[in-house]
């Protein structure tokens, strides 16, 4: 989803409040939430833990932004410094805390799209040189997969090719051009914090290229392998936590629209794998 103006043009006036302000500054600053922002995101940008803005504006340290809301950030001090610099960050409902490593992501949230596309008729891909840009970022393509194309991603990578396809469809219906209200892009609805994290913890050594459909699906199937591991294979805590959050399913169990999100992309890959 494009960036508002006046959401755009009262985020460049906020940056300017907070270049202005003196180092000691003791008052809050605006922040006018973008596209694709979290909470995690947020605190990361500006030095602060997710409990510590949660705090400031009395929301819980779980809830969702939403574009063209206003935060306060508090200003740093000392101790706020210190514990962002040391401490990790505390949960976010669409967090993904890695058993093995220190790091975590932001989980997609689904679009709940309901897209009945008859056919998914797929151009040639182009070479993947031809597709990363810029962008760090993944940007929405006037794309559409195939069953057979997210099939042999999926093979690659070791994660069941229905599983990936009932994900797949329900998130977007392997249309690459579909962007939720919160930013998540593509096939597999990938906000920008997640897109990163994959690049940086999942595939280093061959980043994914930001305008290809293809790359898309491969970042959401690099996720759900993840998530298969750190849920011992169990698919519907796999596919829970690429809806709800890891950390969230593990600390509230699923929530009555994880449940119904889990029934029906179960339901899909049972179909797609016939």
């Amino acid at each position: 989803m494009p960036i508002r103006p006046t959401a755009f043009v009262t985020s460049l006036l906020v940056a300017t409040c907070l270049l202005a302000l003196p180092a000691g500054a003791a008052a809050d600053v605006p922040h006018v939430v973008l596209p694709g922002e979290t909470l995690t995101s947020v605190a990361k940008t500006d030095g602060l833990t997710i409990a510590a803005i949660a705090a400031a504006n009395n929301i819980s340290p779980n809830a969702e932004l939403i574009v063209g809301q206003i935060l306060q950030i508090p200003a740093q001090t000392a101790a706020t410094q210190a514990t962002a610099a040391t401490g990790t960050a505390a949960g976010h409902s669409y967090q993904l805390a890695s058993d093995t490593t220190t790091s975590t992501a932001t989980v997609t949230t689904p679009a709940r799209t309901t897209t009945t596309a008859a056919t998914t008729t797929t151009t040639t891909a182009a070479p993947k040189a031809a597709v990363i840009s810029s962008s760090a970022v993944p940007l929405p393509t006037a794309q559409y997969v195939s069953a057979a194309e997210i099939a042999q991603i999926a093979d690659a990578d070791g994660v069941p090719a229905g599983l990936a396809e009932g994900i797949a469809w329900q998130e977007s219906g392997w249309d690459n051009d579909v962007v939720s209200g919160i930013g998540a892009v593509g096939v597999m609805q990938i906000v920008p914090s997640t897109w990163t994290w994959i690049d940086d913890y999942l595939t280093p050594s061959d980043p994914l290229a930001p305008a290809s459909a293809l790359e898309n699906v491969r970042g959401g199937v690099l996720l759900l392998h993840d998530l298969l591991g750190l849920t011992d294979d169990n698919e519907s805590l796999a596919i829970a936590s690429y809806y709800q959050g890891l950390s969230s399913v593990r600390e509230h169990g699923f929530y009555p629209d994880t449940k119904q999100y889990v029934a029906d992309v179960l339901a899909l890959s049972a179909r797609f794998s016939e």
